[in-house]
């Protein structure tokens, strides 16, 4: 590790593992590594970070003595925890430091828990408490929906009601205020460098393009492109079958070379969806959005799948009368699995009436209390930026 630990409360946290990728081909091979980091803070975040990137099933975890008094020379000291393998060295010696090295023990791999494993887990929780999710950016919308990497956000809407451009001002909100960064499949927002512009615009609160209001000026833009080099992604296929296991194979790639914490897909139905002969789509899709959430509890991911609803009526009488009602995820097409498997649902909806620049955003399900609560909140939205207030 060239530099260090990084502190964790730094956004640019995963900026400083780019030594892996530049590792990557002495690294693939190995079948066993052995982490041996700082006793700290910091140290215990990087051996986190290290273990989601290099793999959990080939890393072992070197633990230091808990004290420090100096019994390799024959005196005593305060007793206090080793910080690291020199202070093993130099106060309990050569011996014990090689015994901490051979008696690592496996990291813990997803799907493989023991009680012993979650016993600084379980310690956190009855002292802090439950930790609620990432904020999403606005203050309003905070008590109904939270952001946390392992968890999966189903986002439905009727088309042109705003789906796409709530999730990039999410993500971007997410970047700002967290460092998360992003791999996004959006063939909606083709080509990427409309994509980018648009995120741009986000970034700085000023329009790309030139126009009535004042568009962002050189340096600004220089500053934008640099900022969402470093943020996002984009999964672009090369031919027009791109499926479920190709964007995750592409997404893991950049969990461990730019340790992105969120993959969008938007939409679901740009998908190819090959399914077996005879297997029911209904099972097809509960298999699949159950591959999503594996991925996401495995590698330490939120996912967003953005999904069209079927064809609705608008309405006949009330407030609504003659436009579209606010469709749940019960309405995507296919399948119940869409409500059953998500651990957020979220509605955009509009009125598009004119001079409207209101957007309601319906959180229909939260499967964790710490994570939100149904309700709704209305955003407004700028239409020159794409930014929502």
């Amino acid at each position: 590790v060239p530099n260090g630990a990084p502190s964790p409360e730094a956004k640019n946290f995963t900026s400083h593992f780019d030594y892996l990728a530049s590792a990557e081909d002495t690294l693939k091979p190995l079948r066993k590594i052995i982490i041996a980091v700082d006793n700290d803070v910091p140290g215990q975040k990087l051996a986190e970070e290290l273990a989601r990137r290099l793999g959990q099933e080939r890393c072992w975890r070197a633990t230091w003595p808990t004290n420090c008094a100096n019994v390799h020379h024959g005196w005593a000291e305060t007793s206090k925890p080793c910080k690291d393998a020199n202070d093993v060295l130099i106060h309990h010696g050569a011996e014990v430091l090689r015994e901490c090295i051979d008696t690592a023990t496996p990291w813990p791999v997803s799907g493989i828990m023991t009680v012993d494993m979650l016993s600084e887990a379980i310690e956190a929780l009855y002292v802090d408490g439950v930790q609620r999710g990432l904020s999403p950016g606005w203050h309003t919308l905070e008590p109904l929906y939270t952001v946390k990497e392992g968890f999966i956000s189903i986002i439905t809407g009727i088309p042109s009601h705003g789906k796409s451009s709530w999730v990039s001002a999410l993500t971007v909100n997410l970047a700002m205020l967290h460092g998360w960064r992003f791999c996004v499949f959006s063939p909606e927002n083709h080509p990427p460098e409309y994509y980018s512009s648009a995120l741009m615009e986000l970034y700085t609160g000023k329009p790309f393009a030139a126009g009535y209001h004042e568009r962002m000026d050189e340096v600004e833009r220089w500053d934008a492109e640099s900022w969402v080099h470093e943020h996002f992604s984009f999964l672009v296929p090369e031919d027009d079958s791109p499926t479920i296991p190709w964007i995750l194979q592409l997404a893991l790639v950049q969990v461990k070379r730019r340790g992105i914490k969120g993959l969008v897909i938007d939409p679901w139905n740009e998908v190819e969806h090959a399914r077996p002969d005879r297997k029911p789509t209904t099972e097809y899709i509960s298999e699949t959005l159950s591959k999503l959430r594996r991925f996401a509890r495995t590698h330490g991911v939120h996912v967003w799948v953005v999904a069209h609803p079927t064809k609705l009526k608008k309405e006949q009488s009330g407030e609504l009368k003659g436009k579209y009602p606010v469709p749940t995820l019960y309405d995507i097409s296919d399948a119940a699995h869409w409500y059953n498997k998500a651990d957020l649902g979220v509605t955009i909806w509009r009125t598009l009436e004119p001079g409207d620049d209101m957007t309601e955003v319906h959180v229909q399900k939260s499967r964790f209390k710490y994570l939100g609560a149904p309700g709704t909140v209305s955003l407004h939205f700028d239409k020159v930026t794409g930014r929502y207030a």
